[in-house]
């Protein structure tokens, strides 16, 4: 398996330049170019990739600005930043950015990238657990991954539910997420995570935020943060306007 690049910069002889260097490397494969950010986004909707190689100074919407954008797609690419330009890192890096190459690449610092890339993209897809181990009443509860229905954090606690219990986690909501698969759940709000197969109602609520009515026994309702749901619209193709109804 190859990991799928998109190489985004406004100066044609750099895109060339990068797509040479990344040729180098099997196990990776350069699908796309963008010259701006509007380009990348319209390929970024088209295809699944895993990396972007991002400039900061783009027309339009710059690069970190995009980035920021990416990050809330269900299966957002990691982010690794390519500029001629050192007083960006430190924003760069609080994206954040998997990494931050300066221009002229050199192919020792490239190749260092890649296979850092290469190990954290492999150990993602293998380290989703298939069980994870709540609390109740004093007692350990293993939980199946694809029977949470959604968890949330609350007066800092993390608390996972499944169709008929709720149970808390020793783990943060930081740490729950990055455990779980993301091709199977959403980050909805920064206090809520939920499983897209147990996603019942999508509706509107104030301000441009959503609601998500869950497909446990209460009938839970998740908010989606208005910053969330362009994130929301791509995962399940709908507009602004809609009422979703999925089951």
């Amino acid at each position: 398996m190859q990991l799928r690049a998109l190489i985004v910069d406004d100066e044609y002889p750099a895109r060339a330049e990068l797509r040479h260097l990344l040729s180098r490397h099997k196990c990776i494969e350069v699908r796309g170019e963008a010259s701006n950010a509007q380009e990348a986004w319209e390929l970024l909707k088209a295809v699944a990739y895993d990396v972007v190689f991002l400039d900061i100074e783009l027309p339009g919407l710059a690069g970190i600005d995009l980035a920021e954008q990416l990050k809330h797609l269900p299966a957002a690419p990691q982010i690794v930043f390519v500029t001629a330009f050192d007083e960006y890192a430190a924003r760069a890096f609080a994206v954040p950015a998997f990494d931050y190459l300066l221009k002229p690449v050199r192919p020792s610092r490239l190749q260092a990238t890649v296979q850092r890339l290469w190990q954290h993209i492999q150990a993602q897809k293998s380290e989703q657990p298939a069980w994870l181990t709540a609390e109740k009443e004093g007692r350990a509860i293993p939980v199946a991954a694809d029977e949470i229905v959604y968890a949330f954090a609350e007066n800092d606690r993390t608390f996972v539910c499944t169709r008929n219990d709720r149970m808390m986690i020793r783990l943060t909501l930081e740490q729950l997420w990055e455990r779980l698969p993301k091709k199977s759940f959403y980050r909805a709000h920064r206090s809520y995570i939920v499983n897209v197969q147990q996603i019942k109602a999508i509706r509107p609520y104030l301000n441009g935020a959503y609601l998500l009515q869950m497909n446990d026994r209460a009938g839970s309702e998740v908010p989606v943060s208005r910053h969330r749901v362009q994130g929301l619209k791509e995962l399940f193709g709908f507009g602004r306007r809609s009422r979703l109804r999925l089951r």
